[in-house]
């Protein structure tokens, strides 16, 4: 295969947005480990995504093996997620190095969006790639409306507009779609440029090749050898330190696959009213942020159980946005296709457990003020279970969100973390990383528009 001067390993959210922007002064190889694309009827939103075009990762939590979704085709998980677009909250920063403030990155959240309600806004931006929307208030599914009366009875706000940089309570998520079909970032960055990206998909990359302290390379897994001037890795928070231990840069570097953060989750669920659910319901429409100790620190998202004998269930999912501690992500052998081993200790921080109890609770509590249980003693009997069976239920049942950062965290210290504030892999030259691993910490929010305004400012860092 001939050399190129930039490949970029990894076709997700931030991979397309560099491979785009670097072909138009570039010669660029992009390389993907899934397919090329989803199949039509697996871009709708209510689809589930499973291997080939998942990864099939696992995590250790606590001695409960949790599913751990990762999109592998080209778009990644932007090709595969609930199209939630969450920003980070301007404190989500405060972790990162200096010059990667909520002002250095509010300019790249602006640009890559057009938003469809609150464009004008001087914090929002109009004709980006990326298409932003929420559902109208009027066209809410009657649980999503539910719901979101049941926050405002417990106490919470209306809240407008869930990306404006001050907010807080209950309103419409907003989305990156397109009717019920999830804009990834295959669509909205890497198709306007495919007559100047080459794309290689099915083509799973086995290690960085080093000579002299240099990348000059990447091998792929049947043993051809790509040449470059310059490599930029944007495999994810599970595949880039997999990449970099079988290329040699762990041992040197005990960051690499540390650092672990991510949303701890746990749902409340009660019967309801099936007339309440429309068959067509779209699943996902309202979100609540509150606080349990820390600011927006939980988020409450109702979905709708549709059992197989025609009951209906309200199921409110929990998530812990700020949790304390970290896990790990190594590799089970040296082969490509050997699984990771990932390991999240969510319960040995007591903390992280009583801020999910609270979360539980208040969702009980907004449950009951919605007025659509089937049985107002499902809410009652759960405000009635002691601390210790809420912590039970809690260590039985809760999940990851999917939201993974911090494996190959950015530093302004070798000694703190595995690349530069450039995102170049300290001790290495020719060698970026660029994805949701160099994330010191997980933020408030979902990771796709955090990921893409990060990949927009390291090609501007770079446009040179």
């Amino acid at each position: 295969m001939r050399s190129f001067e930039v490949v970029v390993v990894g076709a997700g959210s931030a991979g397309c947005v560099v491979a785009a922007r670097m072909s138009a002064r570039h010669d660029v190889l992009l390389i993907e480990a899934g397919p090329a694309a989803l199949p039509e009827d697996l871009r709708q939103l209510s689809r589930p995504i499973r291997p080939p075009y998942d990864w099939g990762d696992t995590v250790d939590s606590d001695c409960r093996e949790l599913k751990y979704a990762r999109g592998r085709v080209v778009g990644g998980s932007s090709a595969t997620n609930g199209a939630v677009a969450l920003r980070p909250e301007p404190e989500d920063f405060d972790t990162w190095p200096a010059n990667w403030s909520w002002d250095d990155m509010l300019p790249r959240l602006n640009r890559i969006e057009h938003d469809l309600d609150f464009g004008d806004r001087p914090y929002h931006g109009i004709g980006g790639p990326i298409p932003i929307t929420r559902h109208a208030r009027a066209d809410w599914a009657p649980f999503q409306a539910a719901f979101a009366f049941g926050c405002t009875a417990a106490g919470l706000p209306y809240c407008p507009d869930h990306n404006a940089p001050v907010s807080t309570g209950v309103g419409a998520i907003p989305m990156n779609r397109q009717g019920r079909t999830r804009v990834s970032n295959a669509a909205a960055y890497l198709a306007g440029a495919r007559d100047r990206v080459t794309v290689r998909a099915d083509t799973h990359v086995a290690r960085v090749v080093l000579a002299a302290g240099r990348a000059v390379g990447v091998e792929l897994a049947d043993g051809t050898v790509v040449r470059a001037g310059r490599v930029i890795l944007a495999a994810g928070v599970v595949q880039t330190p997999l990449l970099l231990a079988r290329s040699g840069l762990a041992e040197p570097n005990p960051h690499v696959g540390r650092h672990l953060t991510d949303h701890a989750v746990v749902s409340f669920a009660a019967r309801i009213d099936p007339d309440t659910v429309p068959d067509d319901a779209p699943t996902l429409q309202v979100i609540a942020k509150t606080t349990a100790k820390r600011r927006h620190d939980l988020q409450l998202t109702p979905v709708a159980r549709r059992n197989a004998d025609g009951t209906r269930e309200l199921d409110i999912s929990v998530s812990l946005q700020l949790p304390a501690g970290a896990g790990t992500v190594s590799p089970t052998g040296t082969d490509p296709s050997a699984p990771a081993r990932i390991t999240w200790p969510f319960l040995a921080m007591p903390d992280n457990v009583r801020r999910l109890r609270a979360g539980w609770r208040l969702a009980a509590t907004i449950a009951r003020e919605s007025g659509i249980l089937l049985d107002a003693r499902d809410a009652d009997d759960a405000a009635a279970r002691s601390d210790a069976d809420v912590d039970d239920l809690i260590r039985r049942t809760h999940y990851a969100f999917y939201h993974g950062v911090g494996t190959c965290r950015m530093a302004a210290d070798p000694a703190d973390g595995v690349v530069d504030p450039m995102g170049a892999v300290f001790g290495v030259s020719g060698l970026h990383i660029v994805d949701a691993s160099v994330i010191p910490t997980v933020p408030r929010s979902n990771t796709h528009l955090l990921v893409t305004a990060l990949a927009e400012r390291w090609c501007d860092l770079h446009a040179a």
